[in-house]
């Protein structure tokens, strides 16, 4: 029971997500326009400036149907707030910003089970859920972006990660350490943190523009690759500034992981594979200010995985929603 108590707090772990710029991208395909204009180009890089402090809130909802021993549906809800304060850019336009949760709320329900943990009532709840989220929610963080928002450093996950194998069994250990590196690292949240806004285009793009994105995740021998198509559906400046609003469609594929690539311990004995897959995104986006005012991730697959040299196959079908949205810069302002 410990056991299986721990590979769910892992998973609930791994679910959490944040705010992000996207990694660089393919130069839009310009499409012909029948006005002047809409030959207006924006940029949608994130921008920082020392003293700015960006709050949101992401909240994910995902049912699951697993086909193994007869499982449930499973219903899950995580909700975040997350709090980035820039504290520094250099003159080589290199910012520094310190981000911590100000709340993580975990809930997951199926008909055997009930499952619940919030960081706002740590002594609550489930107490193996806390021993995994609580060092995660505590923590401060350090981001670095460059000048065209590309993050290029991530620091504090590694003592989160040393923080909560120490919580557990000496037994247990290495092996907990093994299946949350792959995914919890610097390293690793470096890499998720700059696919987080894959919608976004790295270059000036204009009403109707169109453009493809990629983010790649490891599944431990495989990856898992999303390709979207994207376009620029609106420009629309108000008196609280310009809002650019963009929309993608996407689907997802598995592949061999390269040589050398860190890879995910709690997947590497499965053989994957996903059909059925829809994935589409919507997002706003603040023009003048360089920031994302909200995104809506929707997606649908069916993942099959089989066990490498065992007879263990999961069959499961996920459907889920995330949704990551701007906040006042303070509680007291909600």
């Amino acid at each position: 029971m410990r056991t299986a108590t721990l590979l769910i707090a892992i998973i609930a772990m791994l679910a959490l997500g944040v705010p992000s710029r996207p990694v660089a991208q393919d130069a839009p395909e310009r499409e012909d326009r029948a006005t002047e204009a809409n030959d207006e180009k924006v940029s949608l890089l994130l921008k920082w400036k020392k003293g700015d402090v960006q709050r949101y809130k992401s909240t994910q909802v995902q049912d699951v149907v697993q086909e193994m021993a007869g499982s449930p549906t499973t219903e899950t809800k995580t909700v975040q707030i997350i709090v980035s304060t820039c504290t520094d850019v250099d003159d080589d336009g290199i910012a520094t910003v310190e981000m911590k949760y100000e709340l993580i709320h975990h809930h997951q329900k199926s008909s055997l089970t009930t499952t619940e943990w919030r960081s706002d009532r740590p002594e609550e709840g489930a107490q193996e859920l806390a021993l995994m989220m609580g060092p995660l929610s505590r923590a401060t963080y350090t981001i670095k972006y460059d000048a065209k928002g590309q993050i290029i450093e991530v620091k504090g996950f590694d003592k989160v990660i040393e923080e909560v194998v120490e919580g557990y069994d000496e037994g247990m250990r290495d092996m907990l350490r093994d299946m949350m590196q792959g995914s919890m690292s610097d390293k690793a949240m470096l890499k998720m943190m700059n696919d987080g806004n894959a919608a976004l285009p790295s270059i000036p793009v204009g009403k109707g523009d169109t453009w493809q994105s990629e983010t790649r995740a490891n599944m431990g021998t495989s990856d898992m690759i999303a390709k979207f198509d994207c376009v620029l559906d609106e420009i629309e400046a108000g008196k609280g500034g310009t809002t650019a609003t963009i929309s993608g469609k996407g689907k997802l594929t598995m592949v061999e992981a390269p040589e050398g690539e860190d890879r995910n311990a709690m997947l590497g004995g499965f053989d994957i594979t996903i059909e059925d897959d829809e994935v589409s995104v919507e997002t706003s986006f603040d023009v003048d200010r360089g920031l994302t005012l909200k995104s809506v991730i929707t997606q649908s697959f069916r993942m099959i995985m089989k066990e490498k040299g065992g007879d263990l196959t999961v069959d499961q079908t996920t459907k889920s929603t995330t949704t990551m949205e701007m906040l006042p810069a303070t509680a007291d302002e909600d």
